[in-house]
């Protein structure tokens, strides 16, 4: 008798012993945790089926009750903020009451946290002891049939925590627990074999595991058996389907189908627009974190799509889906930082989330930053650094950008002067529908010959008189701009800015130095690191700029010799004549005058001055000032 009792308690104790070691089966030996593991289960249902507000008061009471699989499953949501605030210090702290009771997730979460470095310092060694603890845990309850632990110990071989990656193990336990109707297994197979991870790449799996999954609920599957339908992605496109899907899996809060809604209905994608609709669903799938959905928001409130505008709500939500790397919210708050039509204009501002949507590839944000170096706006400007943004979204398709870059060749500015690739970025945008585009090709068509024009006269010859004429009517343009831009300007005031000009034009470190300064007013462009000769002239031409008859102050900026960068406002105009050389397709030559830049002697602008020559004199007898110094 006193053996046959003792191997009866031997017997329990094992049984006891062997519970204890199951996260999701866990009866401790007191009477508070009587009926908890019914509880668990619901919450556990709600938590993967991402209703985690649901679950959260279940999880708390059986956590205060010290219920261990619940201490687990609430550490994990203050870890990743799921129904809860993210709060590393509280998961932390349930997660090591869990782990201390055997709770494999738990121990997994705490592994989680020193990967991280979410409440404790990062450490490898810390995380793959924490890993392996929650692994062995996990593959115990695992071989004795529980489904969590099943697909869970699926996870761990897919992501490699606790084990080697092994892609044909995670199907193998995803496949047992899929095979028993775990939902969340399911969809985790469907991916496998999505991706062609430790099995052959199949659609029809696909569908079978993915379809399995949404008519068990899923929220996850039935929102991308949605996507499928939508997209006609391993199964025939059919939109009725896809909304169908996306409903049910946006009613269980999933946060993917509700954006997809909101979108589909903002845009009127195969239903009748819906700002209500849109904003409705955009709305609850932002306040969720999704940064598609806080862009979609965004949106709205700056065109008043469904709501009245207000910049202030818009420019919240774009900096909420901007920070999670929306390239769209980057581009957009760039945008009104730039403008300074929605929000005070502050081009740092606008150059860093420009900066950062580019980086992404958005092309309309690496136009920008091409329009911000070529004109200087808040960045020391720089020509090639624009030529260089201008053709990364060329490439890529961007008519603005083509047009730009066109430009950029065909006025040599931080390039080669080239009008065989100017027309062929103009040529690009143009087919684009760019009007610009259209007009500049059409210039540069007249005045550029065929190849092998030379080779008849008669064509050689309209092409020669083609480009006299360009160059007459840039000639006369040239002069009326002149002499509207200098009435009401002294005599002796414009000779001494004019002396600074040439002086700062004959400096030699103009010629050899390699940090250049720029400066253009009056239809004369400087470029020098002289750099008292250089604020001589800007004091000069703010002196003179309320007698200027123009309506733009350009900021510009320039670098010191020692250093230092300054930015002045000066008055732009670019109305002076030189000599370009184009070549035709035979090799020989021809010389067409052009707009560039140019100085006056003090003699010759007293001469003008007093009446003595006609403008049409000084024109001609201007220097060029790009004999000395590089042009812009």
């Amino acid at each position: 008798m006193r053996n046959s009792r003792s191997f009866f308690l031997r017997v329990g104790f094992i049984i006891v012993f062997l519970t204890m070691l199951s996260d999701f089966s866990i009866v401790f030996a007191n009477p508070e945790n009587t009926g908890n593991e019914e509880n668990f289960k619901e919450a556990e249902r709600l938590y993967y089926h991402g209703n985690y507000e649901q679950g959260v008061p279940i999880v708390v009471i059986l956590s205060k009750k010290g219920y261990g699989p619940a201490q687990g499953l609430l550490g994990r949501m203050y870890l990743h903020g799921l129904g809860v605030a993210k709060d590393c210090e509280k998961a932390l702290k349930l997660s090591k009451i869990a782990a201390e009771k055997g709770v494999p997730r738990g121990q997994y979460s705490i592994g989680e946290m020193y990967d991280t470095g979410c409440g404790v310092k990062k450490s490898k060694i810390e995380s793959a002891k924490w890993y392996k603890l929650a692994f062995t845990q996990y593959r115990q309850c695992a071989e004795r049939g529980d489904l969590n632990a099943l697909r869970i110990l699926g996870d761990m071989y897919d992501e490699g925590k606790g084990i080697v990656v092994n892609s044909t193990e995670a199907v193998k336990w995803y496949r047992k627990a899929a095979e028993q109707d775990d939902a969340a297994a399911q969809f985790s197979l469907a991916g496998m074999y999505e991706d062609g991870r430790g099995v052959p790449q199949d659609s029809s799996e696909v569908v079978k595991w993915i379809q399995k999954a949404a008519e068990q609920g899923y929220p996850k599957a039935q929102y991308y058996l949605g996507y499928m339908n939508w997209e006609g992605k391993h199964i025939a496109q059919n939109y009725t389907e896809a909304l169908n899907w996306y409903l049910k899996a946006a009613e269980q809060n999933e946060t993917d189908a509700q954006s997809a809604l909101g979108a589909i209905y903002q845009e009127g994608q195969k239903v009748a627009q819906d700002y209500a609709e849109a904003l409705k669903w955009s709305r609850r799938a932002a306040e969720h974190g999704d940064a598609n959905a806080q862009y979609n928001l965004g949106l709205m409130y700056e065109k008043g799509l469904g709501v009245p505008k207000d910049y202030i709500e818009a420019g919240q939500w774009y900096i909420e889906a901007a920070e999670q790397g929306n390239d769209s919210a980057q581009y957009n708050l760039g945008v009104m930082y730039y403008s300074g039509s929605e929000v005070s204009q502050d081009y740092s501002q606008a150059f860093k989330w420009f900066s950062k949507a580019a980086e992404q590839g958005n092309t309309n944000a690496q136009v920008y930053l091409g329009i911000m170096c070529q004109t200087g706006h808040g960045v020391i400007q720089d020509y090639k650094a624009a030529v260089n943004w201008y053709r990364k979204a060329a490439v890529q398709g961007n008519m603005n950008a083509q047009f730009y870059l066109g430009f950029m060749y065909d006025r040599g500015r931080g390039v080669s002067q080239n009008n065989v690739e100017a027309m062929k970025w103009y040529r690009k945008a143009a087919e684009q529908g760019s009007e610009a585009a259209k007009k500049a090709l059409g210039e540069l068509s007249e005045i550029i010959p065929p190849d092998g024009a030379t080779a008849n006269p008669n064509l050689a010859f309209k092409y020669d008189t083609l480009a006299k004429q360009k160059a007459e009517q840039e000639r006369q343009d040239a002069a009326i701009e002149f002499s509207q831009r200098t009435q009401g300007v002294t005599r002796s005031s414009l000779s001494e800015f004019l002396k600074d000009v040439n002086a700062a034009a004959k400096c030699p470190a103009a010629i050899k130095g390699d940090n250049w300064g720029s400066y253009s007013g009056l239809g004369f462009e400087v470029e020098t690191n002289c750099s008292g000769l250089f604020e001589a002239i800007i004091d000069r031409l703010i002196s003179l700029k309320k007698k200027l008859h123009v309506k733009r102050i350009e900021d510009i900026s320039f670098e010191t010799e020692g250093g230092e960068h300054r930015t002045f406002p000066v008055v732009t105009a670019k109305i002076a004549i030189s000599e370009t050389t184009y070549t035709y397709g035979d090799g020989s030559q021809y010389v067409v005058p052009t707009k560039r830049l140019f100085a006056c002697s003090t003699r010759v602008i007293d001469q003008y001055a007093d009446g003595k020559i006609r403008l049409e004199e000084l024109l001609k007898r201007s220097k060029v000032i790009d004999e000395t110094i590089k042009p812009r």
